[in-house]
């Protein structure tokens, strides 16, 4: 496997996001310790995974979804020798607009002869018509807000059925699914195994 890491860009995380399990205290003291006063700069990525017979993405970056500063993981592939039309699987670890929006624009598939695929669980989160009746009352707006950005992303590829769903225990494509929720209900990793080494 040939796998390039792709930047797509960076956001700023304010600090007060890092709050979970962990005393005010000492999130404080971490925080001081590594001189972040407001915000974290977090850099958001793509992998791109040539095995040789077929070229694969894992995740898509933001796109404009998140402002300026992102959208570069399209013409970062064709930076590193690719064609975007050689894309023929994008996996998506979830559907978080940052890790999605970067399948399409203006309405159509940046990678048009590509197949998506993303866990049952996590499309049912965020596609289920009742889903935002599911979420606290003064975090709904949000998420339907979250839930268009998705459905623009994804809608060329449904469009064109090429929009597909796993369950735990599949394999695509050489790559075994790994169970990595938390993050939203349906996050997923994947594993590529050659002879005794893997990597997830």
């Amino acid at each position: 496997y040939k796998i390039v890491a792709l930047l797509d860009g960076q956001i700023q995380l304010d600090r007060e996001l890092f709050n979970k399990n962990i005393s005010n205290e000492e999130r404080l003291g971490l925080l001081n310790q590594l001189g972040i006063k407001t915000s974290l700069d977090t850099s958001v990525n793509a992998f791109l995974i040539d095995d040789g017979q077929s070229v694969m993405l894992v995740d898509s970056g933001a796109a404009s979804c998140f402002g300026a500063n992102l959208g570069s993981i399209a013409s970062n592939i064709e930076m590193a020798g690719y064609k975007l039309t050689n894309i023929k699987t994008v996996f998506l670890t979830h559907l978080h607009p940052d890790h999605v929006c970067g399948i399409s624009k203006d309405g159509k598939a940046v990678f048009p002869y590509a197949s998506l695929y993303v866990h049952a669980d996590e499309a049912q989160y965020w596609l289920d018509p009742n889903a935002a009746s599911k979420v606290p009352a003064n975090a709904q707006a949000k998420f339907k807000a979250t839930v268009v950005q998705i459905e623009e992303a994804i809608a060329p590829y449904k469009k064109f059925m090429s929009f597909r769903t796993f369950t735990d225990g599949a394999m695509i494509n050489g790559l075994e699914v790994v169970n990595s929720q938390g993050h939203t209900p349906g996050h997923r990793s994947f594993k590529l195994r050659s002879g005794n080494q893997h990597m997830i």
